[in-house]
Parts: structure tokens; sequence; C-alpha cells
């Protein structure tokens, strides 16, 4: 497929102890199977695009043409980083922005890496997505975020500090 390596050996089978990666493959209409998926645990939410991709095998422009693994909101953490990475060290937590964009456009080097004509994404033809065990994310855009009790409730407390402004602002 060219897009990330499919194995060929039976499910579930592991080399050195290893447990083998597994990921939700969508092979046609209503049609996924869990096979292997060679790469890099992580977290992954299943969105409406995923939907739309099972039940027609399209979303927008999107059209599966051949079997992809699917998925493209994802979070995990870092088992190792390339000699380039200067950011991130194995161990880190991070989210993934599932667009990959080009870097060398106008609106890339502007900072609007998000409106680059360019983008491609986890998860939409011709790229296979994140509903795995792990994956390879080079050069995706990568949030470092932590999972202590203090940054979670800090979390919370912002966005439930803004809810409550907002409410109350309304309501005035």
């Amino acid at each position: 497929m060219g897009k990330g390596g499919m194995s060929h050996g039976s499910a579930g089978e592991a080399k050195d102890g290893e447990e083998e990666n597994m990921a939700a493959w969508l092979l046609g209409t209503n049609t996924l199977k869990i096979q292997p998926f060679k790469l890099p645990p992580l977290a992954v939410g299943i969105c409406g695009n995923d939907v739309h991709f099972l039940k027609t095998l399209r979303c927008a422009d999107f059209v599966v043409k051949e079997p992809m693994v699917i998925g493209h909101e994802c979070a995990g953490i870092i088992e190792e980083v390339g000699s380039e990475v200067k950011k991130l060290v194995p161990g880190d937590r991070v989210a993934l922005e599932p667009g990959n964009s080009c870097w060398r456009c106008n609106l890339c080097k502007e900072g609007r890496y998000n409106l680059c004509p360019e983008m491609k994404f986890l998860g939409a033809p011709p790229v296979h997505g994140s509903l795995a065990n792990k994956i390879d994310v080079k050069p995706l855009i990568t949030h470092r975020f932590g999972f202590s009790q203090k940054e979670v409730e800090e979390a919370f407390e912002t966005s439930a500090g803004g809810g409550n402004a907002i409410k109350l602002r309304l309501h005035r």
C-alpha cells in the first residue's frame, strides 16, 4: 500500500515477546477488520469522519480506494525520536494534530499551516490513520501535555472558570 506496513503474519503473532500492533483496517463499506499494522501505545477517538468512511467509503472529497487504517484524533506516549527532533523525548505524552502541511507554501511560512493547500490528514486517503496500538508520526505536529492529578485539575478549573464566566455574562 505504500503508506504504512501491513504485516503478513497471522493476527496476534509477536516477535521477541512483544505484542503485535493491531489496527482497525477499513476494507469496504461497513467492513472493518482487526489485523496487524507494523508501526510504534496511544488513545484514539472515533469521529464522524470515521463513521462516514465506514458507511460510505468516503468523506467529502476523500474516497477510500484500497484498505486503510482509519482514525485521526489521538494522543500517546513518545517511544523514540529521530536525530532531527529537538523538543520531544521518549516518554513525553502528546496529542497530535491530524493535519500534515507542506511547510513550504506562503500560508505555512506565515504560520497558517491549517490552510495549506497540500494538507494531508491522518485517516483520510491516502494516509493511514491512528486507530492502532502504535503509529509513526513524522512529521506531524505534536502538543506535549501531562496526566498528573494537578495538571488535569488545572485544565478542568480553567475550563470550568471560563464556562462560569460566560454563563454569568449571558444571564445578566
